[in-house]
């Protein structure tokens, strides 16, 4: 596996994944600016990935 970044479990702070997940989601939502469209899915992917690895703490 190929990775530029990677979280062991009890690194990841989820509070903070849950804000990052929340505001990604309301940002692709709102679409007013499609330019930060991408930029909302990676957040929102990432987002995503922290709460599942969090999962095995």
């Amino acid at each position: 596996m190929i990775v530029q970044t990677a979280e062991a479990a009890n690194e990841i702070d989820v509070e903070r994944a849950k804000l990052a997940k929340s505001r990604a989601e309301s940002h692709l939502e709102n679409d007013d600016d499609n330019s930060d469209i991408n930029r909302a899915k990676r957040a929102l992917e990432r987002a995503n990935n922290r709460l599942r690895v969090a999962e095995f703490k």
